[in-house]
């Protein structure tokens, strides 16, 4: 939930109408002077939920978002590459809201979410993780990796072999038996 989110909700359950009043106040002057890394993430994933993309270089020329100068003193890159590393094209996820953990402790979680689940694929993956933890996508497309089976690998995790074939065995068995009982009962009617 970025802090704009959190005002919007905060309003929602206030009556007072002074108190209702200064909030509105204060979501019309965000973003607040002083861009530390934390407002500056949490104005580009603000941008990214009012405008349902990731921001590209001439956003940052609007309001409301920091100057290119900031960028570069803050992250100590140009703003091309800031918008690469944090809010790349190929991101699946809406926004960029899991800066505050490195790529290696977020491939570390993942891991830790596939042992303990033990998923037979990515969408069963994705819908067990730990809440709050990104998609096995978003992870991986911080390593620039974009397949399921080139992501385990990247993990080192091996997907067990499918040896298991005793339902199908079973069912043909079932149809064999069904199919023979047919066949004698045939045979019988025709004596």
């Amino acid at each position: 939930m970025t802090r704009k989110q959190a005002l919007h909700k905060a309003l929602e359950a206030l009556t007072d109408k002074d108190a209702k009043s200064k909030i509105q106040e204060i979501l019309g002057d965000m973003p607040f002077t002083g861009w530390g890394e934390k407002t500056i993430f949490d104005t580009l994933d603000q941008f990214v939920i009012d405008y349902g993309r990731m921001p590209n270089t001439s956003d940052f020329k609007k309001k409301g978002l920091p100057p290119h100068t900031v960028i570069r003193l803050r992250f100590g890159i140009n703003l091309k590459e800031f918008l690469q590393k944090y809010y790349p094209p190929e991101m699946m996820c809406a926004s960029r809201l899991y800066y505050e953990k490195s790529e290696e402790e977020w491939m570390d979680l993942f891991i830790q979410d596939y042992i303990r689940n033990k998923p037979s694929s990515a969408e069963k993956y994705n819908k067990t993780r730990k809440q709050g933890t990104p998609s096995w996508q978003t992870i991986s497309a911080m390593f620039g990796i974009r397949k399921w089976s080139e992501w385990l690998k990247h993990c080192g995790i091996e997907r067990p072999c499918r040896t298991n074939f005793k339902p199908r065995i079973a069912q043909v068995s079932l149809t064999l038996r069904s199919h023979n009982e047919l066949l004698a009962n045939l045979e019988r009617s025709d004596h």
